[in-house]
């Protein structure tokens, strides 16, 4: 585990909810984390036999606020947004890549992008961020 990965995991440990939904760290570097939920059986379907957007959001927020730590930035979530192109199906997983493309003083700016395990894209997300302080591992000054 690289040093990146290792501070992604531990904030992960960190979170209930994190941990409740079972998501995992597949990567991390200084400005990105990918994250991996295993969508198995239909416990987290919404009426229609799909996964319930819900998962999608929390995934995305989850995701961009470790990429802003990995950044050397903490966070709290000021807006998102998500565009759903496909369903998240039962039997598959859910892989989201959230990236910085910006960490200023007081606000970062994460781009997200979701895919399956078919390599189908699902989803695009932007989340905008207050930056409340500095971890002092981060790449921008």
């Amino acid at each position: 585990m690289t040093r990146p990965l290792n501070a992604a995991e531990y904030d992960r440990q960190q979170s209930f909810f994190d941990r409740y939904m079972e998501f995992h760290i597949e990567e991390a570097d200084e400005t990105a984390v990918t994250l991996v939920f295993h969508n198995n059986g239909s416990a987290w379907d919404n009426p229609n036999g799909t996964l319930y957007g819900g998962v999608f959001y929390g995934m995305a927020a989850s995701a961009m606020e470790k990429a802003c730590l990995m950044a050397g930035r903490k966070v709290r979530l000021l807006d998102m947004s998500l565009n759903h192109l496909r369903p998240g199906i039962a039997g598959t997983d859910i892989i989201v890549r959230a990236a910085a493309i910006h960490c200023g003083r007081t606000t970062a700016v994460l781009l997200c992008d979701f895919y399956d395990n078919k390599n189908r894209y699902l989803a695009h997300g932007k989340g905008t961020f207050l930056v409340t302080g500095r971890t002092g591992n981060g790449k921008w000054p």
